[in-house]
């Protein structure tokens, strides 16, 4: 089943959790991330950020697979930045 065809039936309300597990599997952007924060805590993350896409997307606006990446990696850099152990030193 398509990204765009899972979407449909999530926001459909058909079988919501299995729909969001299938698209949550098919769409793991999360590796440039794991060195600055516990892969747990950022699957989570991406989670929220899928959770927020599925239900923000417009179908007639463009394909699903070139949205979903941006509202993940938005989820987990905000995470990152504010609750990871990188330090950061002022100029």
């Amino acid at each position: 089943m398509t990204n765009e065809e899972l979407v449909e039936q999530i926001q459909a309300g058909i079988n919501v959790r299995g729909n969001l597990e299938v698209l949550y599997e098919q769409n793991s952007v999360i590796k440039p991330f794991m060195k600055y924060a516990d892969p747990d805590d950022l699957f989570q993350e991406a989670y929220f950020g899928l959770h927020d896409a599925v239900y923000a997307y417009e179908p007639g606006d463009s394909k699903f697979i070139t949205y979903l990446p941006w509202k993940i990696r938005k989820h987990c850099i905000h995470f990152v930045e504010s609750f990871s152990n990188t330090k950061r030193i002022p100029h």
